[in-house]
Parts: C-alpha cells; structure tokens; sequence
C-alpha cells in the first residue's frame, strides 16, 4: 500500500505544480466564506482530491442518451441544423446512477457537440449561449453532485453538422471561423465559452478537470505544410488551431485558476505529441486496439500528465461477435493497461446510445433502461474496479457487495449479484429508509440469475402512492453477509398509453391518412395494423404517411414505442429513408422535430420489430403529432401497429 500512495502521491504533485503558484481559493466560488470540501482536505481540485481517494479515474464516456435508436444527448437545440435539445433528465439520472452502480467514478459528456446551443448572427458569429442549454448543463451538474458522480466536460467536441440549405464545407467556414477570425474568436469566448465556465466554477467539487476539446486537432486542422490533410479538405492550420486552444485555456483559468484543463486526440504520436506545445495541463490520448493495451505514457508525449480520453477494442466491421465475456475481459484489461503505461486514468467508450454501426461499444443491445439487454461483460466492471481501488487502499478478503441498479418505479428490482455471493436478502423501506421490511429471503443466486448475469426478482407487494426503495444483503457459502447501499426512491408508475386507437382496431378512428390505410392483412397483436404500400400504384412523394397529434404535459418525458415489419423495401438513393418522426408546436405555430427515428432495409425480413425513443416536453409543450413517413420516393411494403405514448418517470 505504501509504495502505491507514494506513487499516487508524485502524481498528484506533479498534477499540482501544472497549475503553479495560484492560491487554493478560486475566483468563483459557492461564497466568498466557504471553501470546498476539497480545499478543506489540502488539495487544490478535485482532480487531485479523487486521484488521493481511489488511486485513478476510472471513467465512462456518457455522451450519447441511452436509447438504442437514437443517437443524441444534446443540452440546447441545435440552430444550424434545426434540431430541438434531447436532454433528458430522467434518463441522465437512471444512467448516471447506474454507471455508478458498475463502480465507474467520473464522467465524461460532451457540450456543444455540432455546435449545439449556439446562437448565431448573419455571418456565424456566436452571439449568445442557449438558456435551455444552460438550464440542462445545470441540472446535469446538480445530478452528478446528487449522486457522487465526478464530471469531465468536453466543452468543444469535433464536429460540424450538416446544413440542408448548403454543404459542409460552407457551414465550417461560416460556424468555425472562431478558430482563425480574431473578431469571432472573441465573440466565441465571451459569449459562449464565458456563460459555460460561469456555470461550472459554481461546480468545481463536480468537475475534475475541463475537456476542452475532443479530437479537434486532427478534424479541425487542414494544414499541408505540417503533412496534415483532413478527410474532407477543409479546416485551419495548426498555428491558428494551437492559438486558439491556448486562448481556450486561459479563458478556463481566468474563471477557475486551479481547474485543470485538458484535450483529447488520437490520430498517431506525431499528432499527439505536438500537443506538448500547448498550454492544457492533460492531454488525454484515445486508443482502440484489439488486445486492450493503451501503451507507455511516455510513448504519446513527453512526460505531460495524461489520461486515456477514450477506449475500446474499435468497429465490429469484420462481423466479429464482441458480445461474449472474453471481449468484455479485453475491454477491462484496458483499466490494468493504463495504470501500467503511467497513465492517470481511463474513460470506457461508450456506456449507451445507437446500436448500429458501433455495438461493440455501448453496453446494452437495447436501451440503458431495458436491464435485461446489458452486456453480460459490464457488470464485471463493477469488479475490476472494485479491485483496484481496494488494492490502492490496501485492503485484502474483501467480500463484494451486491449493487442495486436504480428504481425506475417499477415492481421488478434488479442488481449486480457480486462474486462469491450464493444468496440475498431483499428488503424494502416504504418510509424512506427509517424502517425496513424483508421482501424475499434466501433468495438463491442461480434460480434468480438472468442471462447477463443481474439478478431480477420482482416484488408482488409494492404499495402504490408512496415512495419506496430496496437494499439487498449478499451471503457466501461461509456465512460471511455484505449488505449493499440502498437505492434511489421512487413511487410506483404505471404510465397510460397516450396514443388513441394504437393498434388500429377500430380502423382509421384518431388518425390521417396521406399515404396508406388500415389492413387486417397483418398485425402484430389483435387483428388489424396501419400499411404503406408504394409499390403498388401508391403515392410515393409524399413524406408524411399517416399521423395522429396527442396531448401532452409541458416538461415531462416521454418514451414512444411502435412495432414495424417491412415486407420490402428500396431506397431511391437520394434523400430521406423512411421513418417515424414526433414533433412539437413551436412558436410559430409550425410543426418543428423533436425526434426522428430511420429504418428501412435493414429490417426487410426482420418480421416485426418494436422500436422506442424518448422525448422531452419543453414549457410550452400540450401537443406533439407521431408520425410515421416514407421518406423521399422510396418504394416499400411496410405494416405498423402498437404505437404507444407513456410518460417516464
């Protein structure tokens, strides 16, 4: 144990010294009279403070809202592109209590990813921050210091959106002249960066370190002289690119003098190692690599402090099947391989999000809600984790306790068993954790085992009106017991379908029709379902199929789902595919995208398939109008039935 924290204790030093002789006292703090608790405990942040109390940070990256469909978290709409905020409150707390829960202590989430929340003027100068993108990034905040989550924000991601009404290139010169523009630089910062670190300096016992940006200098940058070429022909030198970055961190530091700042890059070390060159206290380098080796430190730069911004094993492109616990082992060998390679920690990329075209990476073949479509490898996170910080804390026989995964106000309970554990008690507290009361005892592990290793029993006795919470005892075969922390409280919901004639029994009552009809051909339950045949001498062109608008509450969230089954289908090769789409009223009395789902050929044989996503309800919110559409001319033999609309709590 020794010579572990006297590591530990060089690193935090040499941590310290990056952000040199500066008081210990921030220029923004919770009152001019109060320190935090980390300051209190002789350290100047909490990076220095989480690296003395667990040895490492040992990261996930939260970037992406945990539907499997849906690929988006954004904090504030998107004015470029035209896409409303998909902040969720209720799904950033279920998945940030349950990244916990697999023993992970930090964070990272990015902010204005495509540059989302940014007003712009005429010629894409940055004029103001989003109020409902500052109104999120608070209440993410809040959640991470409700639940004991660290924090690290990745201010800037790469990234640039597409514009309908002209090419990407032309949005990159017109969106990212900040990077070489002196006037929109500085526009860029006061208006944007500056309201952002506002926020976060009222949350420095949250935020470990500021990302300031995610790759950026390999997608940004478009420099031949320096043998730089980016993919798409178009960026910035590498003179303009660092100046800016410099410029970035010392607007962080003019706000917050002891929070440190980062950047993440991958790309090679000659991109990696011209970051030493810049002013970020860590560079964080992100690996894929098959055999879950991050390499030496000492490899990427030249002795700067960094941390893996990014790991996993890369694409599944080759059909190879990611899904079985020997990867799961390769994932987790990655945490063993950084703390070998001296670095000071690891973020698992990613926790959730869209499936397709990166299932190797998210934990869940369906949404972060659904527990029973966890990867079978992620609850052993929870071990390896747990492993390393009892051996910086010298501890040994230490007996795993079981985890619950957070009360979604259902009657079903689920947790992470922990090894060597061969039965549980489980017991439930109706008054908020003042007494409690045995639910189910002797509860064996392999008869309430599911497939992914979780436990699952469902409590028959829930009394509704009320909340309530859980905690479970584990024993192992000697008898020794490990009682786990209790979960969140939550009162039991049982959320009403919105959607009027949802699977279509009563024919076309509730809905409009503008392409297809209701058929008894098929359906997937009763006898009836919507179809849309183009192929037959049908109406092609028009993108809005079928549609029914429904009543709502302002500010709540909402989980949609719908089962489809394509019989065929050909895409035209040009614009949309087909998809269903909710929509939102807005301010001009237009029907504006909350969200929108695609599927077309890939499920062409598939039989039916359910589908979900969720949205949010702003302050104005009554209607939404669900939507299913073909897209632009596309050809196709589709059936749709079970749409539903249920609030989520």
């Amino acid at each position: 144990m020794k010579a572990v924290r006297s590591k530990i204790t060089a690193i935090v030093t040499a941590v310290a010294l990056l952000v040199g002789s500066v008081t210990a006292t921030s220029v923004i703090n919770k009152t001019s009279a109060l320190q935090w608790d980390f300051e209190k405990a002789g350290f100047k942040n909490s990076w220095e403070y989480l690296l003395d109390r667990d040895g490492f940070v040992y990261g996930c990256d939260y970037n992406y809202v945990g539907m499997v469909d849906f690929d988006e978290h954004s904090l504030g709409p998107n004015f470029i592109s035209n896409k409303s905020a998909t902040y969720n409150h209720y799904m950033a707390y279920i998945d940030i209590y349950n990244i916990k829960a697999l023993g992970f202590n930090a964070i990272n989430y990015w902010l204005l990813t495509d540059m989302q929340g940014i007003h712009f003027d005429e010629n894409g100068y940055c004029v103001k921050l989003d109020d409902q993108f500052k109104t999120n990034l608070r209440d993410l905040l809040e959640l991470c210091r409700d639940l004991g989550m660290y924090l690290v924000p990745s201010i800037q991601p790469h990234g640039i959106p597409e514009c309908a009404s002209e090419p990407r290139s032309v949005s990159w010169e017109k969106y990212t002249s900040y990077l070489w523009n002196d006037t929109a630089r500085e526009m860029y910062f006061d208006n944007v960066i500056d309201p952002i670190a506002d926020i976060i300096a009222e949350y420095q016992d949250v935020v470990i370190c500021c990302g300031l940006t995610v790759e950026n200098s390999t997608t940004y940058v478009n420099d031949p002289e320096r043998g730089d070429m980016q993919g798409d022909c178009f960026g910035t030198t590498w003179e303009h690119y660092s100046e800016w970055l410099n410029a970035f961190h010392d607007r962080i530091k003019a706000k917050m003098p002891n929070m440190l700042t980062s950047t993440e890059e991958g790309g090679g070390t000659e991109k990696e190692y011209r970051l030493n060159d810049t002013k970020v206290d860590l560079i964080g380098n992100n690996i894929y690599h098959s055999g879950g080796s991050t390499g030496n430190i000492a490899e990427h730069y030249k002795g700067r402090p960094g941390y893996i911004g990014e790991y996993n094993i890369g694409e599944d492109s080759d059909g190879t099947d990611f899904s079985t616990p020997y990867w799961g082992r390769i994932k987790q060998k990655f945490i063993v391989t950084a703390k070998e390679g001296g670095w000071l920690g690891a973020f698992y990329f990613k926790y959730g999000g869209a499936y397709d075209g990166g299932k190797n990476f998210v934990m869940f073949t369906g949404n972060t809600t659904d527990y029973e479509t966890m990867h079978i490898w992620a609850p052993e996170f929870r071990y390896v984790i747990n492993d390393g910080i009892n051996e910086y804390r010298g501890l040994t026989d230490v007996l795993d306790a079981p985890v619950l995964l957070a009360n979604k106000g259902s009657n079903e309970v689920f947790w992470i068993p922990g090894r060597n554990i061969e039965k549980f008690k489980l017991e439930r507290s109706d008054d908020g954790g003042a007494t409690w009361k045995t639910v189910a005892d002797d509860l064996g592990i392999n008869e309430y085992s599911i497939d992914n290793g979780l436990i699952k029993y469902t409590d028959t006795t829930v009394p509704t009106g009320i909340p309530y919470c859980y905690r479970v005892t584990g024993y192992d075969a000697n008898g020794r017991s490990s009682v786990g922390t209790a979960n969140n409280a939550a009162e039991l919901f049982i959320p009403q379908n919105l959607v009027k004639n949802s699977s279509f029994e009563d024919g076309a009552e509730n809905w409009t029709f503008e392409v297809g009809g209701v058929t008894d051909e098929q359906a997937a339950t009763g006898n009836k379902s919507a179809k849309i045949d183009t192929i037959n001498g049908n109406d092609a062109s028009n993108y809005g199929a079928f549609y029914q608008v429904v009543d709502v509450e302002p500010n709540k969230n909402y989980r949609i789902s719908y089962k489809i089954k394509f019989d065929s289908y050909t895409y035209n090769g040009e614009g949309d595919n087909s998809f269903i789409r909710c929509s939102r009223l807005n301010s001009e009395n237009k029907w504006q995208n909350l969200t929108v789902q695609y599927s077309g050929q890939n499920l062409v044989g598939e039989g039916w398939v359910e589908r979900t996503f969720t949205i949010v309800t702003d302050s104005e919110d009554s209607k939404v109008r669900l939507q299913a559409c073909t897209g632009n001319k596309n050809s196709m033999t589709a059936y749709y039935d079970d749409f539903s609309i249920t609030e989520l709590r």
